[in-house]
């Protein structure tokens, strides 16, 4: 059995008979203390208010995230691109390059340049078309023509 969430518990709070405040918990499941018996009628409905609010708070949290999230979007699909310079912009992975001759399809293999971590060319498939990123973007060396299977 998972613990009560402790945004819905709540302390009993009734004086004990060393008057300190009990510090059993309880909740909606179980709104009695143990000790004390059932909880006041007004404790409960502060309670329940309390949950009410924290709610109404919640969700204003969650639409004001899910309105940034679509502010966002939007700002990148205005920045989205699929070509530049007139050549098609290509995905491989999450990186983008330019790709000068006729258009390459998903999962077309290539010959990338090398870059600062992996000095020679390498192979990679076409995930996607198109970048928002805003800087210069490499040149795709060559596409990998398929080598044509004969069947004897």
């Amino acid at each position: 059995m998972s613990p009560p969430d402790p945004e819905l518990t709540w302390l009993c709070g009734q004086p004990k008979t060393n008057g300190e405040p009990c510090r059993m918990r309880a909740d909606l499941g179980s709104p009695d203390c143990r000790i004390h018996g059932p909880a006041p009628v007004d404790t409960l409905r502060l309670r329940m208010w309390d949950m009410h609010r924290r709610g109404i708070a919640a969700g204003r949290e969650l639409l004001a995230r899910e309105q940034a999230q679509a502010a966002r979007e939007a700002e990148r699909a205005a920045r989205w691109r699929l070509t530049e310079r007139g050549l098609q912009v290509v995905q491989f992975g999450r990186y983008a390059y330019v790709w000068d001759g006729p258009p390459l399809k998903l999962g077309d293999r290539c010959l990338l340049p090398g870059n600062w971590l992996v000095a020679d060319p390498m192979e990679a498939e076409v995930t996607g078309f198109g970048t928002d990123y805003d800087g210069t973007l490499a040149q795709v060396l060559r596409k990998i023509e398929e080598e044509a299977t004969s069947d004897r």
